[in-house]
């Protein structure tokens, strides 16, 4: 969004739990075991484990901001909310190594020949933590509630029904094909809480789920505490139950200097940031051996000006074409992100498997002052529109740095700097003209999908999930062939055109791709994702719906 490096980022991700449930982030960071001599960028800091994991020990997270509530089907999770509730709810789904959604508290997922059909098979004696036996009726009650949620029923919006053919056996019918399901099941919706919770009127406050830790406590804006859950269906690959740590203690803190400040001074164990100058402090703080630092490497979060394709002046191309030409990537990159991130000029990061060279027109001040002169001569009217950017001081450098460039090709510009509750729902009912934004940062585009579709546009004043109003045929008919094949090649050519369309009609102008961290201290181990259930190497870090930041915390421990 439009504030700081970390706030520009997190007011995507709620508005992607307000309306929908989460978006993920690509992985790529090492494993633990892997030590580095410096921490430059995208290398990797961590301690090896010196002998077996060790049981016991309270973890301390300090989070950047706050959740409404626990209950998967109606609250805002965000990735700070993921994080927590990734404790106490296991996701359907996981991602593998290389980026594919897997089963995990699901011991399988069977698709029919025309992907209109999935059978969900369940884990026998997986148990909530109320002791409850994890069956079908739970996870038919779960794929209910996102149906009936307006926050969350988009994510399944293909999903015409649910049956139960026997007690741990969920069949899944579909409008449409649908190749790549349980892509959405790694996230919020894939979290099954028990019906007892479901049942409860104040649910959002009392979690019960199937994860390696139980719902102890919870003060909003102070700390929230799960301790171990006893009957725990997971081992480790010696047989030894997990999870290890017996508490975690998770604290908001919303200001990333103090997350690094509180880290640095042993206050917490763990953070994660995404906010340049924090970055560059916790890796010189990790080249000096003082923490450990992982970052993510693969698809994160990607920042851009959104522009609104409904109302004047962005319902013209030539005025896109023209903020697209006069705006330097890489300046922004120099200057604003400090060096940290990686300049973006297509929608997925070099080195995902669905990135191609699709780019937006080039940056060149002579055709983006022609552009301006044809935008004038279309409709006798200056090229003139607001910026809408956060409401702190470094949101408004930002905005100032992008009115700078756009100026001095003729166009005019107001910067309106906006809170964070309503910047998300101007952006919603398209109440901007151009806007900063972020997001699309799950591991595989599929999460991405209902953003993108014709079907969930709506006119300015009205709740659109296509926030630019980008209504293209040729993007829909691209976006179904993604779904109606499992070939990686295929999909690719699909999202291809996807990304062309995006090239052309450009109602996303490209900034950077953020570059999310998290820090430890030295006394932590199993800092990404271990193994999945079946023992195969996971995801590194993010992947639960499009966060980058988020790692699951079943096989951290403490060394002392």
């Amino acid at each position: 969004m439009g504030t700081d490096r970390r706030a520009r980022r997190a007011v995507p991700a709620a508005l992607v739990l307000a309306l929908l449930l989460g978006v993920a982030a690509c992985g790529g960071g090492s494993t633990d075991g892997t030590t580095t001599a410096t921490a430059g960028p995208g290398a990797d800091v961590t301690l090896p484990s010196e002998g077996p994991p060790r049981s016991g020990g309270n973890l301390r997270f300090a989070l950047a901001s706050e959740s409404d509530g626990w209950n998967p089907t109606v609250n805002r999770w965000a990735g700070d909310g993921t994080e927590v509730g990734l404790t106490i709810f296991d996701p359907l789904a996981a991602y593998d190594a290389e980026g594919m959604a897997v089963p995990y508290l699901a011991e399988a997922f069977v698709p029919n020949a025309d992907f209109t059909e999935w059978t969900i098979r369940l884990r026998p004696g997986v148990r909530f933590h109320n002791g409850q036996p994890l069956d079908a009726g739970a996870v038919i009650r779960a794929i209910e509630g996102h149906q009936q949620s307006p926050l969350t029923r988009n994510a399944i919006a293909p999903v015409s029904g649910v049956s139960a053919p026997d007690p741990l056996t969920v069949v899944v019918t579909m409008r449409e094909p649908w190749s790549s399901f349980p892509v959405v099941l790694t996230g919020q919706a894939g979290a099954v809480p028990a019906p007892t919770q479901l049942d409860d009127p104040d649910s959002s406050r009392h979690p019960v789920g199937t994860g390696p830790f139980r719902f102890v406590s919870w003060t909003p804006d102070k700390e929230l505490v799960v301790e171990r859950n006893p009957d725990y269906w997971r081992r480790d690959e010696a047989g030894q139950p997990l999870p290890y740590l017996d508490r975690i203690v998770f604290r908001p803190i919303t200001d990333d200097s103090q997350r690094v400040n509180a880290l640095e001074t042993g206050d917490v164990d763990m953070i994660w940031t995404s906010a340049a100058t924090s970055v560059k402090r916790l890796r010189d703080l990790a080249s000096q051996g003082r923490i450990q630092l992982v970052e993510q490497h693969g698809q994160t979060e990607v920042s851009f000006v959104m522009l609104n394709l409904a109302a004047p002046p962005f319902d013209d191309i030539h005025a896109r074409r023209a903020v697209a030409t006069a705006t330097d990537a890489r300046s922004w990159v120099d200057v604003i992100a400090e060096g940290v991130t990686q300049p973006a000029y297509t929608l997925f990061r070099p080195g995902s498997r669905w990135y191609s060279d699709i780019r937006l027109p080039a940056f060149d001040l002579e055709s983006a002052r022609a552009e301006v002169a044809a935008y004038q001569e279309a409709t006798g009217q200056p090229l003139s529109f607001t910026l809408s950017v956060g409401a702190t001081s470094t949101a408004r450098q930002q905005g100032e740095f992008l009115k700078a460039a756009w100026e001095q090709v003729g166009m005019r510009v107001d910067i309106k700097q906006v809170e964070a509750s309503t910047y998300i729902l101007d952006g919603v009912l398209g109440n901007y003209q151009a806007i900063l934004w972020a997001q699309f940062g799950s591991p595989d585009p599929d999460y991405e999908q209902v953003w993108w579709l014709s079907e969930t546009s709506a006119p300015v004043g009205s709740i659109s999930l296509n926030f630019p109003r980008h209504e293209d045929p040729a993007t829909d008919a691209a976006l179904a062939r993604a779904r109606s094949t499992q070939d990686v090649d295929e999909r690719k050519a699909a999202y291809e055109e996807v990304q062309r369309r995006f090239a052309e009609d450009i109602p996303y102008v490209w900034l950077d791709y953020s570059q999310p961290v998290v820090g430890a201290s030295t006394s932590v181990r199993g800092i990404t994702n271990g193994p999945l259930p079946d023992g195969q190497p996971s995801w590194p870090m993010g992947g639960p719906g499009s966060f980058s930041m988020v790692t699951r915390l079943t096989q951290t421990w403490l060394t002392g």
